[in-house]
């Protein structure tokens, strides 16, 4: 039921309105007008806006400055049919001068048009925070730790391994990778960093400092199993597996029930 008993109408849009998708719309008018090489005509209407409308359209030009306009795109919920261009397109914007430090962007998850996009970007000194979107995660990794977590057995850094696309470097790369994996040896310290994993997870939920409640979860579960598998010399390299072999979602669902009415 909404105001007036009828879809629609001023009252209503009125009450709906969002600041986000307000600033789109005058940033999508800007995207367009700047393509159609009238510039001026922008300059002209963005001076008649009122102070409020200003701000939303500089809410969504701050996004831009940060992911570029594909990512502004994407974030509204426009399906993700991306090429590999478009992404280092989104990964430079993001890391501006630090871009050039970058060795590794890897592509990984379901890929789907309508699931976020998984980057994980590995290089030298790079300074810039994880990015953590409904739309977009980028773990951002340097390359010590890329190594450390991997000799760990970390799940989240071998499934973006096995299963990911180079979106900058070189499938060779990619493909050494994953004969290191197989070949790797299985060691104490990466046991205690997967249970210790999952107990870090934990807390962060205890806490409530989680962007993700799934995907803490996630963590946890997966974590636990991993950690398990090294026990027998059998670890996972993918999600995927884990999930072939364990009600990975089920369990996962049925520990945000609980938690949800523990709350």
């Amino acid at each position: 039921e909404v105001p007036g008993g009828s879809i629609g109408g001023p009252e209503y849009i009125k009450q709906e309105r969002d600041p986000y998708i307000e600033g789109f719309a005058l940033w999508i008018e800007r995207f367009l007008l700047q393509r159609l090489n009238e510039r001026s005509y922008w300059e002209r209407r963005f001076i008649s806006l009122s102070d409020t409308e200003k701000e939303q359209f500089t809410l969504i030009e701050n996004e831009e400055q940060d992911v570029g306009d594909y990512g502004v795109l994407y974030g509204i919920g426009i399906p993700k049919l991306y090429t590999p261009k478009e992404i280092q397109a989104i990964v430079r914007s993001y890391f501006k001068q630090d871009f050039s430090k970058i060795e590794l962007v890897i592509l990984f998850g379901s890929q789907k048009p309508m699931s976020d996009i998984d980057l994980m970007v590995i290089g030298k000194d790079l300074k810039k925070a994880e990015v953590y979107k409904y739309w977009l995660d980028m773990y951002v990794r340097s390359t010590e730790l890329f190594a450390s977590y991997m000799k760990s057995f970390d799940i989240l850094t071998l499934s973006a391994i096995a299963n990911g696309i180079p979106i900058i470097g070189s499938l060779e790369t990619l493909q050494v990778l994953r004969q290191q994996i197989q070949t790797q040896p299985i060691t104490k310290a990466a046991i205690r960093y997967n249970e210790g994993r999952a107990i870090e997870a934990t807390e962060n939920i205890a806490r409530g400092e989680v962007y993700n409640l799934r995907g803490a979860f996630r963590t946890i579960v997966s974590s636990r199993l991993q950690a398990q598998a090294l026990k027998r010399s059998n670890p996972y390299t993918r999600i995927e597996d884990i999930a072939a072999t364990y009600p990975l979602e089920e369990h996962i669902t049925q520990l945000m029930e609980e938690y949800t009415h523990g709350k």
